[in-house]
């Protein structure tokens, strides 16, 4: 398969909320996006979780790597890296700095992501782990 872009997402947990932000299209997803151009995947996710949150992080654990075709061709698609980190404290006040995409961000409990809608397709297949993520980042 031919990759056209590599994308990171960071799954953000604290107590029992997890970190979203919602697009200017009205969609809501983890804090990710494109891995620029000589960026490793690790500094993507922290540039992005900046850029979107305002949160500063230091500490995240790649949980996951796939590939996605895309729909009109089997054989291009994208590669994801999925991180995840754990705050001790909910910031005071999420300030996203990329505000041409980003509406807003906030913490949501982890249980009422199930009724939440509309979400991306990349962050509906991290919430199908979800529970496992809390069990294997405490």
């Amino acid at each position: 398969m031919i990759l056209t872009t590599r994308q990171v997402r960071v799954v953000v947990i604290c107590d029992q909320d997890v970190l979203f932000v919602r697009s200017q299209r009205g969609v809501w997803e983890m804090p990710g996006g494109k891995i620029e151009k000589g960026e490793s995947p690790r500094r993507a996710a922290l540039r992005e979780v900046g850029e979107e949150t305002g949160i500063g992080l230091e500490n995240l654990r790649l949980i996951r790597k796939f590939e996605k075709a895309i729909p009109h061709d089997p054989n291009v698609g994208n590669e994801f890296f999925i991180y995840v980190t754990r705050l001790a404290h909910q910031p005071e006040e999420l300030t996203p700095t990329d505000v041409d995409e980003i509406a807003e961000a906030r913490f949501i409990h982890h249980q009422s992501t199930r009724t939440l809608e509309p979400v991306s397709w990349i962050t509906k297949k991290i919430l199908e782990d979800y529970p496992t993520l809390l069990l294997l980042y405490p």
